[in-house]
């Protein structure tokens, strides 16, 4: 039924997830507000096992495949067609380049915090215009066909859902989807800002943390996965190892939640650094406007 035993695992994550997502949207009141937010977290990890069903199918029938797509269309909030274009006729070819919708270079310039937001804010929108481009002038009449049936169902979904159970739908279905695909695009954001698109191994950033790799199925390993889409996501920890002495050791980071924090303190050294740049020019300026009322007067 499954091609790889060890999909068992993200078929569990999945259906342990799409069933608290239904518990909190049939049980959950508007008090319970705040559960969006791990619910997120939650979609984030669904996004996880989404991209690793896109490079490797986990069931071994065409129809068994469609209808799990279907599924975490609902639970994801994005087509799988959509994510298709996006993430392999794009960012795969293009590996962050300029021609990728979600090339970083224009917002590395700014203090790390700022950029992430402005790249999670700005980001979605030109993945929309990339992929009309792409289906106005490469998109196959199949394509658009499908992209337009898993469209109906997904929207006529949240219709539905929206009809039965409206606030609940709106802050346990649709707002932690948003909020999970700002997530998406924010770990994107740090799996290549900085790195260079040109080189071999250093391409990407790898988060190499145990508990990151072991809830999101490998995905840390970001420059084995780009070496080597194709892989099963299983195999990512053991290719980085063989890979992990010709990538530069900055770009190999063992925990996420320590990269944020020096992220952070690099921010407010910038921001100190900008404090004293403005201190020094309005110095300057005084000075320069002290010179000036002083040479007026010596010419009298």
């Amino acid at each position: 039924m499954i091609n790889n035993k060890k999909d068992r695992y993200p078929l569990l994550m999945f259906a342990s997830i799409v069933t608290l997502r239904m518990l909190a949207w049939l049980l959950a009141s508007k008090h319970h507000f705040y559960l969006m937010f791990p619910l997120a977290g939650l979609v984030f990890l669904l996004f996880a096992i989404k991209h690793n069903h896109l490079h490797h199918k986990i069931f071994k029938e065409k129809w068994q495949n469609r209808c799990f797509e279907y599924l975490m269309d609902a639970f994801s909030g994005t087509t799988f067609s959509s994510i298709q274009i996006v993430h392999l006729a794009n960012h795969h070819r293009e590996g962050n380049g300029r021609r990728d919708w979600g090339h970083t270079k224009p917002f590395e310039h700014l203090n790390p915090f700022l950029g992430l937001l402005k790249y999670i804010l700005v980001t979605p929108y030109r993945y929309i215009q990339g992929k009309r481009q792409y289906l106005r002038l490469r998109g196959s009449k199949a394509r658009r066909t499908r992209i337009l049936r898993e469209s109906i169902a997904l929207y006529g979904a949240y219709i539905l859902m929206l009809v039965y159970h409206p606030w609940n739908t709106l802050v346990f279905i649709l707002l932690p989807n948003v909020l999970a695909q700002f997530l998406l695009i924010g770990f994107n954001y740090l799996q290549h800002s900085g790195c260079d698109p040109q080189s071999s191994y250093d391409h990407a950033r790898n988060f190499t943390g145990k508990w990151l790799n072991a809830l999101t199925f490998n995905n840390g390993y970001h420059t084995a996965h780009h070496l080597k889409p194709h892989l099963h996501w299983s195999a990512y920890s053991a290719y980085h190892a063989s890979i992990e002495s010709r990538i530069d050791p900055k770009l190999n980071i063992n925990n996420l939640l320590v990269f944020l924090w020096n992220l952070n303190g690099e921010t407010k050294r910038a921001a100190r650094r900008r404090e004293k740049r403005k201190v020094f020019y309005e110095l300057h300026q005084r000075c320069e406007g002290s010179a000036g009322v002083s040479s007026a007067r010596r010419d009298r």
